[in-house]
């Protein structure tokens, strides 16, 4: 069994010591990225193989967290990603 969205919040539990994570082929949902919103020294965030949250699960973390790093799967990723916080009509 992998990494679900109660794993992270036993993972950001670390807090501000949270560098890096690697979440590669879980679980882990929108919910479970919620949790990573208070980590703001996290630099690294690899979600390789991750088909269970959206662009709503990257919203919890923009913004407050400085991400250097996201390595991503699909271009759907990519897209919700660099789109964040634009406006839809």
């Amino acid at each position: 069994m992998g990494v679900s969205d109660d794993w992270m919040d036993v993972i950001s539990s670390q807090g501000l010591s949270l560098l890096s994570v690697d979440v590669s082929g879980s679980q882990v949902t929108d919910n479970g990225l919620r949790f990573l919103k208070d980590c703001s020294n996290l630099q690294a965030l690899t979600l390789k193989f991750c088909d269970q949250f959206s662009e709503y699960g990257l919203k919890h973390i923009s913004g407050t967290v400085t991400i250097l790093m996201v390595n991503f799967f699909s271009p759907e990723c990519v897209y919700y990603f660099t789109n964040i916080g634009r406006s839809y009509k």
